[in-house]
């Protein structure tokens, strides 16, 4: 499997190049094209829609059809979807393009779970530590690429640079069909699954296990709620306030992906210490939400800068510890199904907020309440988990 996994780490690495060399730009990009921050706020709604609509059904589908064709599948959909991105006459086109990642990324994320599930449990949390780091490591190497994109074309925000950002995305996220066309569907795994009996869904629910993954989705929700009011913003946030221009945008959110990927990278070692997985994720998280109040307030270039990025490595770096934790507590014919619905209410919680936060932030003119909204939130998300682990400690052994 370790042929698979590579691959999954190669495709990873292109789909995140990609979209980070044009992520910091999108905003701008709809503004060239006679939109707002309101229809920026709406397209990002569409995007995690569209993401939530198929989540569920492809991962059902890849447990039947195989995790390899909804990846390549996947993978399609979204280079095609940012053809139409970067060749949009007007922003109603972006509508389409945003509808048709958010379904690619709905494809992709619950088979490559599944595939990197598929290896020795005990290495299960390097394994996804390993993507992870790709994963952020990549999106690092993009926002940077992109900084010196504009800093070669005078940092300027005009409609050709912009667009040429997009072009850049199609081609490297394109180039992901590669490896992932690579991917060999494992005869003898899939036998093991089509073999295993069929779980009855009300004897997990009704299990220890079963109350615990089910206390990760309610928190998980509330998490992609919050998220809605603060991720998407970090741009405008930044071109508003101080305001930047797209390079040095670029390098600040640049910088955030390589710090949270080298920290991720201490995920393993921090479970050990910590004693259990649960543990990495409320403590790093519960550290995080401080720094959201900073960043809403704060006119300090320099001390939003410093809790823009320890915000995102806090609140991102134990990913691999959450994804672990769930794909051990299901059998192995739900694995594909369970990440789903992580995925699932991850996005339903983000498919309004960022919506309902755009026009707090032209109503206001500002971002402090909408930031603010997200702090509290978090807090209520944390504090569910933490709850949730010390009532359930002695039946799970987490102690």
């Amino acid at each position: 499997m370790e042929r698979n996994n590579i691959l999954i780490y190669v495709g990873t690495a292109f789909l995140a190049l990609g979209q980070s060399f044009s992520r910091g730009n999108f905003p701008s990009y709809i503004e060239v094209l006679g939109g707002t921050i309101v229809n920026y706020g709406f397209i990002q709604s569409v995007q995690t829609f569209s993401n939530l609509l198929f989540l569920f059904p492809a991962a059902f589908l890849a447990d039947r059809l195989g995790h390899r064709r909804l990846v390549l599948s996947g993978t399609l959909i979204y280079a095609l979807s940012y053809l139409i991105i970067a060749f949009a006459p007007h922003w109603e086109y972006l509508l389409l393009g945003g509808f048709g990642t958010g379904l690619g990324q709905g494809m992709i994320i619950p088979s490559q779970v599944a595939i990197l599930a598929h290896n020795n449990p005990t290495n299960r949390i390097n394994i996804f530590t390993r993507n992870e780091t790709m994963r952020w490591g990549n999106l690092a190497l993009g926002y940077f690429l992109s900084s010196l994109f504009f800093i070669l074309f005078q940092n300027e925000f005009s409609y050709r640079n912009l667009q040429l950002t997009m072009v850049v995305t199609l081609i490297v996220t394109t180039a992901a069909i590669i490896p992932h066309s690579l991917l060999v569907n494992t005869e003898e795994w899939r036998n093991t699954v089509e073999s295993q009996p069929e779980v009855d869904i009300r004897t997990i629910v009704s299990s220890p296990e079963g109350v615990y993954v089910a206390g990760f989705l309610v928190v998980t929700l509330m998490i992609g709620f919050g998220a809605g009011f603060l991720v998407p913003f970090t741009q405008p946030y930044f071109v508003r306030r101080f305001p930047l221009g797209p390079s040095e945008v670029n390098i600040i959110m640049g910088t955030a992906q390589i710090l949270t990927a080298i920290f991720m990278g201490i995920v393993p070692l921090l479970s050990i210490k910590l004693g259990g997985n649960a543990r990495v994720i409320y403590l790093t998280q519960g550290i995080s939400i401080p720094l959201i109040l900073v960043l809403a307030f704060s006119d300090i270039l320099p001390l939003s800068i410093f809790a823009f990025l320890f915000r995102i490595v806090l609140m991102n770096m134990s990913t691999p510890a959450q994804t672990t934790i769930v794909q051990e507590y299901v059998p192995e014919t739900f694995r594909a199904r369970i990440q789903s619905l992580m995925q699932v209410t991850d996005r339903l919680g983000r498919s309004f907020s960022p919506s309902i936060s755009a026009v707090m932030i032209e109503e206001t003119n500002d971002f402090y309440v909408s930031f603010t909204l997200t702090a509290i939130i978090y807090s209520a998300a944390v504090s569910t988990l933490f709850l949730i682990t010390r009532n359930l400690k002695k039946k799970l052994r987490l102690d």
